[in-house]
């Protein structure tokens, strides 16, 4: 049973971690000046620009994903809706700032949902008030050991870069991550707490088919937890003697079949699209975020295996049906993030909130330690987020390339803003092709890892470009990925005949390709 005034500890704990977390970013708009432009992010700074030039397109209209990253015919993909939608409440001008004010808007209201979603979700399998905050706060803002590592010299932890297997990044500058969360923890909630009558099962297929506007991938995860959970639930059954199908676990499993078969239409349309559309088999070739070794799981992880198989015992010997749902996610964690898929990492999404609540369960059951020993022994636990945030800070201090963008490059953006069309390709360099879209609705022939496909035939194309003096070369590339605007920096400008040079400011100069050469 949960008291309001526990929601009041949610709420500001959520106001703390908003300040926190926004206070790098506060910074970065407060240090820029005449020289550079705050990009609005301070880690993962390619991912977040994709993220505002997503919002971008649809703020001129865009209903289905195009990337701008990426000069390919593309048909257009039911994916980021919630970053095309947010993009059409803005308008010029100053939208880039809107933009990215909305963006960590939409970071509030995720953190907030989260939060609330996984304290009622702890406070099932935990009932002292003191032990439901702290691992709250853990599951949001902590994380493993892994920073020992840098101690050691060895390379970045888990922690550090791995959004799914923790909390901290989503927190930090990944809202739809902690929408696709809240609602996946949500829905394995409803199971485990609401009748399966048709109207609560209904409901949580219309929470996992919401789950999957902001990432389809966490519906699987969804299907395979409470796959392995009624597995768990069977075996335990049959131990006691109870018989494998009895009444309870038999409408779960009707519930289960109607919620897959429900938000299947989701799964089925990424891998169709995946399989059909030849830029979607390209993104996907080039997105490859597998699983490190398990040796980086153990490193980051490890501490909490003993405590967890200790809550596994108690949780068994209390006979608790919702507790089969932990222990089947930790037995099928290994199996999830080693999957023969590109995407391997992001099957972990989730998992942390369930070791933080196994580990917990054996301390709160069986061993009473006072609020003041909690908190001390967790310290360790929030090193990794304060080195994150420390050097968020250190970097927003110091302006420079790519959390800050040149305000000479950012005057040719809004040249283009106002003498482009929509839609319009421009040749750059990577450094200046990544920011690019954010700012300005044209495309670019390369700027982002996966979305831009054959990444690296294109780079070396644009790298060839800007090296060669044959007129006949940059001619040939020109011809090849049609451009409708050059941009050359480091006060490098061109005289061929086939370029006009249309805008400068300071070392950048833009030419316009005549249109018989595009």
């Amino acid at each position: 049973m949960i008291e309001k005034k526990e929601f009041k500890f949610v709420i500001y704990f959520v106001i703390f971690i908003f300040i926190l977390t926004t206070l790098p970013y506060f910074l970065g708009f407060a240090v820029q000046g005449q020289n550079w432009q705050f990009s609005g992010f301070v880690f993962g700074v390619e991912d977040g620009n994709s993220y505002i030039a997503k919002m971008l397109t649809g703020a001129n209209g865009a209903w289905l994903f195009k990337t701008p990253y990426s000069g390919e015919e593309q048909r257009g993909f039911l994916a980021f809706l919630p970053y095309l939608l947010l993009g059409k409440l803005t308008s010029a001008p100053g939208q880039h700032e809107q933009l990215v004010v909305l963006f960590h808007l939409f970071r509030l209201t995720g953190i907030l949902f989260l939060a609330v979603v996984s304290y009622v979700f702890i406070s099932t399998f935990l009932c002292n008030v003191i032990h439901r905050r702290l691992v709250l706060a853990l599951s949001m803002a902590g994380g493993g050991l892994g920073w020992l590592v840098l101690l050691a010299g060895g390379n970045n932890p888990l922690e550090l870069y791995s959004p799914e297997t923790f909390g901290f990044l989503s927190v930090y500058g990944l809202p739809h991550l902690l929408f696709s969360r809240a609602l996946l923890i949500l829905g394995l909630y409803g199971f485990m707490n609401w009748d399966k009558n048709i109207k609560q099962t209904l409901l949580i297929a219309a929470l996992w088919g919401l789950m999957g506007f902001f990432q389809p991938l966490t519906i699987t995860i969804g299907w395979a937890v409470l796959g392995a959970y009624l597995l768990v639930w069977c075996l335990s059954n049959l131990t006691q003697k109870k018989g494998l199908f009895e009444k309870n676990w038999f409408s779960s499993l009707r519930a289960f079949l109607i919620i897959m078969g429900l938000t299947s239409s989701w799964v089925i349309y990424n891998f169709l699209s995946f399989q059909w559309d030849p830029y979607l088999q390209g993104w996907y070739a080039q997105n490859i975020i597998l699983s490190p070794s398990p040796v980086d799981y153990v490193f980051s992880l490890g501490i909490f295996v003993p405590l967890a198989l200790w809550g596994v015992i108690t949780l068994i010997k209390t006979k608790n049906n919702n507790g089969y749902l932990l222990i089947a996610w930790l037995l099928i964690f290994p199996i999830l993030i080693y999957l023969p898929t590109n995407v391997q990492r992001r099957m972990a999404d989730g998992f942390w909130l369930v070791l933080l609540i196994l580990s917990a369960v054996p301390l709160a059951f069986k061993i009473n330690l006072r609020p003041q020993i909690w908190i001390a022994g967790s310290i360790p636990l929030w090193i990794s987020s304060l080195i994150l945030l420390v050097g968020g800070i250190m970097a927003v201090l110091n302006p420079a390339q790519p959390i800050f963008v040149s305000r000479d490059a950012v005057n040719i953006f809004y040249y283009l803003r106002q003498n482009a069309g929509p839609g319009e390709s421009v040749l750059a360099s990577y450094d200046l092709s990544n920011p690019l879209p954010a700012w300005t609705p044209q495309r670019v022939v390369t700027g982002h890892g996966p979305e831009s496909i054959h990444f690296k035939e294109v780079l070396n194309d644009i790298d060839s470009f800007y090296q060669t003096q044959d007129d006949l070369l940059q001619l040939k590339i020109i011809q090849k990925y049609h451009p409708s605007f050059i941009l050359f920096t480091d006060g490098k400008t061109s005289k061929n005949s086939f370029l006009t040079r249309v805008y400068t400011s300071g070392e950048y100069s833009l030419y316009k390709v005549h249109g018989e050469n595009k």
